[in-house]
């Protein structure tokens, strides 16, 4: 059982005490009633931001911003000033996300939160990304390395973003400093996906990419990625599908995917008349594709064709399961990693 904090004590308490006073009980009620409403008043910037989360869960984006404005109008607590501020910058007014973001870095803190700051910083870079300047991005992430915080999402954006600037041994060797923990994070699995894709190792791709389908988490680059896995070896059927929830995932301003993108590649490879010169072109543009641009379409010269499988493609070939030595038995302890990991794998099943 997590302990209660000091102001919840201090809340039941007074309560108590107030309902425990030798007084008429009518104004007992009153000034319980009154207690209640002035607790309530006094935490409004919680219950503005709670009330603001529960409505951009529910996918209305435009009626939640008003809420966030009232929780830092009445000056709520600076993790919750940079949530609101990542959820701008992801999902809202990415200009305001920004500014929220900076004047949390410049205010004056009364206890420094070097943890709180290296995630708002991080989130900056993304912005600064989505401006068009990756180098930029990858220097401020780099300082945010530099002064010793670690964190999957940081190793993320780098390897990302090396990716994208096609500087591939440095997304290998940011990759090679987290890769203990591949299978422990689903985003950080597909980005390894993305590296092999385009690294040209496709069997290891396939592998990976048919297991992280199977796994509860619902990412845009992910299925995207998938996609680009199955159509390597072509098999149309499978690319498909993995197009088509990719198109209902959640789409966010920091993503290089969009909505419009990846329907219209799903459409492009559904339609007999395209199916071929769509996944050729796909196939072709393997780097393009995985850092979510547009791929110019091979001219269009190629029958119809609706078939599932596709010839001329890569041939896949058997996966070799790794049969484990007799002697040497696994290892059931449970160390303090794992617990971390079981309490909090939970954040990883969205919908």
């Amino acid at each position: 059982m997590k302990k209660l904090n000091l102001g919840l004590w201090v809340f039941i308490i007074i309560g108590v005490g107030i309902l425990c006073i030798p007084i008429p009980v009518g104004v007992r009620v009153i000034l319980f009633l009154s207690f209640i409403l002035s607790f309530l008043f006094y935490r409004r910037n919680i219950l503005y931001f709670l009330n603001g989360n529960r409505i951009l869960r529910n996918g209305k984006d435009e009626n939640c911003w008003p809420w966030f404005e009232r929780a830092l109008k009445a000056h709520i607590a600076a993790d919750g000033q940079v949530s609101i501020g990542s959820m701008y910058v992801q999902y809202g007014d990415m200009a305001r996300g920004k500014k929220i973001l900076e004047e949390y870095l410049s205010e004056p803190k009364k206890k420094a939160n070097a943890n709180l700051d290296s995630i708002a910083k991080i989130i900056l870079a993304l912005v600064v990304k989505c401006e068009g300047n990756e180098e930029k991005a990858i220097e401020m992430l780099q300082v945010v390395k530099a002064s010793g915080y670690k964190n999957i999402s940081l190793s993320l954006d780098l390897i990302t973003l090396y990716l994208d600037l096609n500087e591939i041994d440095k997304a290998k060797a940011e990759w090679e400093e987290v890769k203990d923990q591949e299978g422990q994070n689903i985003a950080l699995d597909s980005c390894y996906g993305r590296l092999l894709l385009v690294t040209g190792e496709y069997q290891k791709a396939y592998e990976l990419f048919s297991d992280l389908v199977k796994k509860p988490a619902r990412l845009v680059s992910t299925f995207v990625h998938c996609a680009q896995c199955f159509i390597h070896f072509g098999q149309v059927k499978e690319a498909l599908s993995a197009l088509q929830v990719a198109s209902k995932c959640v789409f966010n301003h920091t993503s290089p995917f969009t909505k419009e993108t990846v329907e219209g590649m799903y459409l492009a490879l559904k339609d007999p008349k395209t199916r071929i010169a769509t996944a050729k072109a796909m196939d072709r543009n393997i780097d393009v594709i995985a850092r979510g641009g547009a791929f110019t379409p091979i001219e269009n010269s190629y029958p119809p064709c609706d078939a599932d499988r596709l010839e001329g493609f890569d041939t896949l070939r058997p996966k070799i399961e790794r049969k484990q030595k007799a002697e040497r038995l696994p290892n059931t302890e449970i160390t303090e990693e794992d617990e971390t990991y079981l309490k909090t794998h939970h954040i990883e099943e969205t919908k």
